[in-house]
């Protein structure tokens, strides 16, 4: 059985993660990037900005409101 990959995935419809995901492909592969150098910390960069950046209504992550606090 294959583990579920840790890499975001880019939320479908939206512009941010579309461009995003080119980029850190870019960076990855070394195609379209400045010399054609890969740079994959700035592939990572891509990939937190796609899992980092606000989704309405949300993709995922933690409830919005803090769970209740029992004495």
């Amino acid at each position: 059985m294959q583990s579920p990959s840790l890499e975001p995935v880019p939320v479908q419809g939206c512009e941010v993660c579309a461009h995003a995901a080119a980029w850190r492909r870019a960076y990855r592969t070394g195609k379209g990037t400045a010399g054609g150098y890969t740079n994959h910390s700035a592939a990572v960069d891509c990939s937190l900005e796609i899992r980092n950046h606000p989704h309405e209504p949300r993709a995922a992550g933690l409830p919005v409101n803090a769970p209740a606090v029992r004495p």
